[in-house]
């Protein structure tokens, strides 16, 4: 199923699912082949989520209250 072109599978996970399946069986080169496009496509990623803006950042404002959220987890 992750072979076909067609898969539901996300490109990164169905790149980096053949690579294991494949070095699993012993076929070196096809495994290779789906561990660099697995690595191309992480690459891809990491690039894309580095350009995120970060979150807006509200100082203390005693006439919001609304806004004064103060949130901790144990």
């Amino acid at each position: 199923m992750a072979a076909d072109p067609q898969t539901p599978l996300e490109p990164t996970l169905r790149a980096s699912f053949l690579s294991e399946m494949y070095g699993t069986t012993g076929d070196r080169e096809r495994n290779r082949k789906w561990g660099r496009n697995a690595l191309k496509l992480k690459e891809i990623e990491a690039r894309t989520l580095a350009k995120r803006l970060p979150p807006k950042i509200h100082s203390f404002n005693p006439e919001t209250p609304e806004r004064n959220v103060i949130a901790y987890s144990l």
